[in-house]
């Protein structure tokens, strides 16, 4: 997080999307991968980020790196995951 937020302070016309994803279930019920997403938000946003500059989206589990159910932890884990997508910069 440290590393992200260290580089929106230094781009400050970068724009970017956070994608939440989640693992090890049929449908994300509880909107938990939009809400993975946000928690990244907040934490840039408390840090001194302005809110414009960054966007969330939950993709559940619509996404996968690997077929669910996963075969392993470690495949889990990495369907689990928040991706960062550049949506503008200039300079």
């Amino acid at each position: 997080l440290y590393d992200l937020l260290f580089i929106m302070q230094n781009n400050p016309d970068l724009k970017i999307e956070i994608q939440g994803h989640i693992c090890c279930i049929d449908k994300d019920y509880r909107n938990l991968s939009l809400d993975r997403a946000k928690q990244i938000k907040r934490f840039l946003v408390y840090n001194g980020i302005q809110d414009y500059r960054v966007k969330t989206k939950g993709f559940g589990v619509t996404q996968p790196i690997h077929p669910i159910p996963e075969a392993t932890p470690e495949q889990a884990a990495e369907n689990r995951r928040v991706e960062i997508e550049i949506l503008s910069k200039t300079r």
